[in-house]
């Protein structure tokens, strides 16, 4: 057998892999990016999760968007949402909503600049081709951005009836990473570049991998630009969006189940199928996940971490 070990403040966490074709590779990788740049392990995101009424938090944030939109619009973009004072005060479904719509734009003005593309555009389902001048394109970029980062901090105080109510019934996962930006020290790269060569996309084969099983407890952590089916589930997304996916390639990340309710108790449920099926949308086991193994020593641990700590040391063997 073959093993993970991450050495913790808190203790040693050990991680027995599956053995398989793609787990080899993906170990090497790891390998390579832990060995490189810094490890970091911390809480992940908590999908669907609901942290209850703070109006006061929200109308800052709706005052923030506010002057995001408006700095966009000022460099005649045609920004295509508005968000006005009264828009997420009722923290509700219809909030949601339109968090997904801001989202969008993020997700797709992006996609359309890293493909190499002059004429940008903020969604697919309509007309929204924009450009914008090199003086002004770092500064656009840096605030979708921030409307992005806005948005996964603002859902947490929308209520939608699919976000669970006990936090027990929360799907959780501890993210070890390997930090492969130039934030960290050992990059020589400009602002915030991912390091070329971290992002691998998965082959044809690696797919048959890929289950709905709960027999695991540690996966292949996600790399995403959107949203998994599950995050989009929760929010009353549209799956037929080209950004909702499952996973497409791997990095340095690793993910752990820490909490009662996993993947599998989500989308094997009748609601989540029921919603595939409202927009056409065929089931899959890719929406499961990659397995790379179990945790066999020191689960317990792994509900201590919550901002990422860099107090960690991986190993292999």
């Amino acid at each position: 057998m073959k093993y993970i070990n991450l050495d913790t403040q808190y203790g040693l966490v050990r991680v027995e892999l599956v053995q398989n074709l793609f787990v080899e590779k993906y170990t090497e990788q790891l390998r390579h990016l832990h060995t490189r740049f810094q490890s970091e392990i911390g809480s992940g995101p908590p999908l669907g999760l609901f942290r209850g009424q703070n109006t006061v938090y929200v109308q800052n944030q709706t005052d923030k968007f506010i002057a995001i939109i408006d700095e966009l619009n000022s460099y005649n973009i045609n920004f295509p949402y508005c968000v006005n004072q009264d828009s997420l005060i009722g923290q509700d479904a219809a909030g949601q909503q339109l968090l997904n719509q801001l989202h969008r734009s993020f997700t797709t003005a992006h996609r359309e600049y890293f493909a190499g593309k002059k004429i940008l555009k903020w969604s697919d389902r309509f007309e929204s081709n924009f450009t914008v001048s090199e003086e002004q394109l770092d500064r656009v970029l840096y605030l979708t951005e921030i409307i992005n980062s806005m948005v996964h901090d603002t859902e947490f105080y929308m209520k939608t009836d699919r976000k669970p109510d006990n936090p027990k019934q929360v799907f959780q996962q501890v993210e070890l990473i390997a930090n492969v930006t130039n934030s960290n020290p050992y990059s020589d790269l400009g602002p915030y570049v991912t390091l070329e060569g971290s992002f691998t996309e998965y082959t044809k084969d690696d797919y048959k991998y890929f289950t709905d099983s709960d027999e695991f407890d540690t996966w292949v952590g996600r790399d995403i630009l959107g949203k998994d089916f599950i995050h989009a589930y929760y929010d009353y997304d549209d799956p037929t969006n080209w950004d909702v996916s499952g996973q497409l390639g791997y990095s340095g990340k690793l993910a752990m189940d820490i909490g009662p309710t996993v993947k599998s108790d989500i989308i094997k449920s009748d609601n989540f199928r029921a919603w595939l099926d409202q927009y056409g949308v065929k089931y899959s086991e890719k929406m499961g996940g990659m397995p790379v193994g179990t945790v066999i020593e020191g689960k317990e641990l792994l509900k201590k971490f919550g901002m990422p700590s860099h107090y960690i040391k991986v190993s292999f063997e």
